[in-house]
């Protein structure tokens, strides 16, 4: 037996140094100094850990702050579009004149197209700046030999204004002709331009082209077509030519027409007095007169400022950044409702599967098989095709989504049910009365939470991009005259891949980000709903 210790026999061990600690106090529990943790606030610090979800979250929320106020800011809606500013690339004001963003180009054209964009008569001219010259090589006929050989053609490389549009075509009433007249001499820019006709013109060149012998009345037909498609453009002001070939045979390619003195001969319209002519033609009512107008300048009168697309245009003149902040808003609305939707009836479904199993988890498994048998692309190819007269499009895609979108859920909330059910504490909560709904909502919910809302988050961004893909492939149409979605953008660029490039970039990067940053959160959220890591922050 231990023998019992008294000061006494602590004599030699410098006693003056030993004390004894709350010798003669009675103990209590020591109250805590902090506040108590909930579970939503353990789940937030544990998230914040994460900073690649952090910094994910702040790029969503600018997402997010673009598809809502983008539209509001801009005095374009999704249904305006201008189609004589198609293809145009994408220009800032705050860029103007740097070669980036400011929308320019750079082109290689050859001597016929660099004329013609070199005689534009407008304030706005299309070649900003030649970059650089040079000769490529061709083929053509010798005519001493009849073979073919390789002769140096001149190119040039320049910068290309997009939004050069130069002249074009329209009506205007006297109270707009009075208004555009007031306009020009208020900023002392020029909007009205002198009318063209080419149609005399045209007559007497192939009559005397067929009475030399160097065309065929037939042949003549043919180029003149296409002379006329070429005036067409009212940017042709001029008089253009067939050149001959070697034989003395007029060829395609029109070229500009010169007089002796090295001046363009114009196909102006004259009166009786050699005037100018600047409208005619008034309509049958006699109220509307035709007019030929330097389009950039006419904008500008229109409008009050020049012309600018943020993210450019599309080939119907279409405002993209527009377009783009308006489809973000119903891709996301459409990803988010459905993950909803789905995780509610997962939800449900799969905790009453897996709570009760045996008999009702074999039927209800049963079920989920057959619906899940079914392929997606077929759900949504009927539907759009059965239901979507009657309902609506974006409608007819919800159902479509919802039908088998839940069996995901479901299956992850039967999984977790059996993970827990049968812990120590489910059998206590039992134990002590707990119904069924308590034990499923209170007790075994929450522990899988985590799980269901990492699922549900991650299915918004596989919305988006499913609905990307059924519009790329055209099987769905979201887009009309008020609405339009990424995956209808995505569809509309990929015609124009290599020629316009920036119609698809934008819808591309704006669908990658989003899968980028929802997964980041997806993780974060993982996580920070993990159970098991409570009280480790």
């Amino acid at each position: 037996m231990a023998k019992a210790v008294s000061p006494k026999d602590f004599k030699g061990y410098r006693n003056d140094k030993l004390t004894f600690v709350q010798q003669d106090k009675t103990l209590h529990d020591t109250k805590f100094e902090t506040k108590p943790v909930s579970y939503l606030r353990g789940c937030w610090r544990r998230f914040r850990r994460n900073k690649g979800s952090i910094v994910a979250g702040i790029i969503l929320l600018f997402v997010l702050s673009f598809a809502i106020f983008a539209p509001l800011g801009s005095d374009r809606t999704v249904s305006w579009n201008d189609a004589n500013f198609s293809f145009v690339t994408p220009k800032s004001p705050l860029f103007e004149g740097t070669g980036f963003w400011d929308g320019t180009q750079e082109k290689k054209i050859y001597q016929n197209e660099y004329d013609q964009y070199r005689f534009y008569e407008t304030e706005t001219k299309p070649v900003v700046k030649v970059l650089e010259t040079g000769m490529d090589k061709a083929t053509e006929q010798d005519p001493d030999t009849g073979k073919m050989i390789s002769v140096d053609v001149p190119y040039y490389k320049i910068r290309l204004d997009t939004y050069a549009i130069g002249a074009k075509i329209g009506s205007a009433s006297v109270a707009d002709l009075e208004k555009i007249r007031a306009w020009e001499e208020k900023t002392g820019r020029k909007i009205l331009l002198p009318i063209i006709s080419a149609e005399a013109y045209l007559d007497e060149y192939f009559d005397a082209m067929i009475a030399a012998g160097k065309t065929t009345a037939s042949i003549a037909f043919t180029q003149r077509k296409n002379l006329e498609n070429k005036y067409g453009d009212s940017n042709i002001y001029y008089k253009l030519v067939l050149e001959e070939d070697a034989y003395g045979k007029l060829t395609r390619n029109p070229v500009i027409d010169f007089d002796a003195e090295g001046n363009v001969k114009d196909l102006y319209k004259r009166d009786g007095e050699g005037k100018l002519v600047y409208y005619d033609h008034t309509d049958a009512d006699g109220v509307n007169f035709r007019i030929r107008v330097d389009y950039n300048n006419y904008y500008e009168y229109k409008y009050g400022a020049k012309c600018h697309y943020l993210f450019g245009s599309n080939a119907n003149g279409f405002d993209i950044f527009v377009r783009l902040a308006s489809g973000a808003r119903l891709s996301l609305l459409l990803g988010v409702g459905v993950s909803l939707i789905n995780l509610f009836i997962g939800l449900i479904y799969g905790s009453i599967s897996g709570y009760y199993g045996g008999t009702v988890d074999l039927v209800m498994e049963r079920i989920t098989d057959i619906l899940s048998a079914i392929p997606f692309v077929i759900v949504a190819t009927l539907f759009q095709l059965h239901f979507a007269a009657s309902a609506g499009p974006v409608l007819s895609l919800l159902f479509a989504f919802v039908l088998t979108g839940w069996i995901g859920t479901a299956a992850t909330t039967r999984m977790q049910f059996y993970r827990f059910k049968d812990q120590e504490y489910v059998l206590a909560s039992r134990t002590l009365g707990a119904k069924d709904l308590r034990l499923i909502f209170v007790d075994i919910l929450p522990n899988a939470l985590g799980t269901l809302i990492t699922s549900s988050v991650l299915m918004i961004p596989g919305v988006i991009f499913s609905e990307s893909s059924l519009s790329y492939l055209n099987i769905i149409d979201l887009s009309n005259s008020d609405i339009t979605s990424v995956g209808t953008l995505l569809n509309e660029g990929s015609n124009f891949l290599s020629t316009n490039p920036h119609i698809i970039m934008f819808p591309a990067i704006f669908i990658s980000i989003l899968m980028i940053t929802f997964n980041l959160i997806g993780n974060g959220l993982r996580d920070a709903f993990n159970p098991s890591l409570r009280g480790e922050e």
